[in-house]
């Protein structure tokens, strides 16, 4: 018994080949959304480690005596930031390591007046300090102020 053309079992060599090319462009649709994926996650580790590096270097600052702070206002290149000191410590000795090595550290004190208009504009002398912490290309992946108020003028 023969089976008519229509009624055959399997595929056609232009079927299997159509079906591979479907298959090998949902395969790379998916592979390239998977990139992206893994590259947005990156990016959003190094600003979280960016963003404490800053922190770390500010708070170091701020726990400085006043006229030392413009001192310790360095460019750390990429791969060289100072870890803070150890616990009870005040000297820095050592590198941040693991993934704070990617990154860069850019430390600026300006003497900055502030003014407070609240208090019949009281003006204070202060520095404001910058630190900027960026990657190796130059991006900058995170960026801190604060300003700071010489303590023999702090208010009551």
């Amino acid at each position: 018994m023969t089976w008519p053309a229509s009624r055959r079992a399997g595929f056609t060599l232009l079927e299997a080949l159509m079906a591979s090319v479907i298959v090998a462009m949902v395969a790379m649709a998916a592979s390239t959304g998977l990139g992206l994926s893994v590259a947005a996650q990156e990016q959003a580790r190094l600003g979280h480690l960016a963003a404490q590096a800053a922190e770390q270097q500010v708070s170091f600052l701020m726990d400085q005596p006043f006229d030392r702070m413009a001192d310790l206002a360095v460019e750390e290149g990429v791969g060289q930031m100072l870890a803070p000191p150890a616990a009870g410590g005040v000297t820095r000795d050592s590198m941040l390591e693991g993934g704070w090595s990617v990154l860069g550290r850019r430390t600026t004190v300006t003497d900055a007046p502030m003014t407070l208009s609240r208090y019949n504009g009281v003006t204070l002398a202060g520095s404001r300090i910058r630190v900027e912490v960026h990657g190796p290309d130059g991006t900058v992946y995170a960026m801190l102020e604060r300003m700071r108020i010489r303590d023999e003028e702090a208010l009551p």
